[in-house]
């Protein structure tokens, strides 16, 4: 397997902004909305009914410094959860793309992000795949480690781990699956969880218009995001469950 190459997509590590934040204050107020609840669609994993018609958030930063903030904090250091919500989508994403190509190792995170596995779609060395927190599933190192830091982000959120329902999938899972699932499974061999670059989240994690805005706007400032094609009005069946390590995507491609 390639490893990935560096993209413009990149999460922020997480070393504290100490300096930066004890002169800024920011607040942004986040429109969720109401959003409907379909009793039909069900997760690739069999988990309960989804959000459906979540509507696009657009935050709006209260404060003028929170981008120059991320943009000035140096490559080592992390951006907190409360700072990170308070920069609007296209802001944080000129600030991430701003930061080093380098990044390093979460240090509490157990995961080497320099030693990737090797092999086929589902056919993964277990070296080089790390355990997402207790959730008994796996993901590519790198993906795991980034992920491993929205969850944080996250749990300082809402108060709980984030569930994950499906995480690295072998070759043997996809086809059984494909068996029971039919057109909600990737064809064997062909899907990003084989690669260790996707899950599929609990319901309980994702469901509510204000979780799923909030895990929009923040996911991919850690590279983690649910692609185009899951989402509603997509080329690809809705699955809001589904979400992907967008750096490793596209590095392969």
């Amino acid at each position: 397997m390639n490893n990935p190459t560096p993209g413009s997509h990149r999460w922020i590590p997480r070393a504290a902004v100490l300096t930066s934040l004890a002169v800024a204050t920011i607040a942004v107020p986040i429109s969720a909305g109401a959003g409907n609840v379909s009793t039909d669609v069900q997760a690739e994993s069999g988990a309960e009914p989804q959000v459906v018609d979540v509507p696009e958030v657009q935050a709006e930063a209260v404060g003028p410094t929170a981008t120059s903030i991320l943009a000035t904090a140096s490559s080592g250091s992390a951006v907190p959860a409360s700072l990170a919500q308070s920069v609007p989508t296209e802001q944080r994403t000129v600030a991430a793309a701003s930061r080093s190509e380098e990044r390093t190792s979460l240090t509490t995170s157990g995961c080497d992000i320099t030693n990737l596995p090797t092999g086929t779609n589902g056919n993964l060395s277990s070296e080089g795949l790390c355990e997402l927190w207790d959730t008994g599933q796996y993901a590519r190192a790198d993906a795991a480690d980034a992920l491993i830091a929205l969850n944080e982000a996250y749990k300082a959120k809402y108060g709980v781990n984030m569930k994950i329902t499906d995480g690295y999938r072998t070759l043997a899972s996809q086809v059984s699956l494909k068996g029971t699932k039919g057109g909600l499974a990737a064809t064997p061999g062909k899907s990003e969880h084989g690669w260790g670059l996707a899950v599929d989240l609990n319901a309980e994690t994702y469901k509510g218009t204000e979780k799923f805005a909030w895990l929009k706007e923040n996911a991919p400032l850690y590279g983690w995001d649910n692609p185009a094609w899951a989402r509603a009005g997509g080329s690809g069946a809705f699955e809001p469950w589904h979400w992907e390590f967008t750096e490793g995507v596209e590095g392969r491609s």
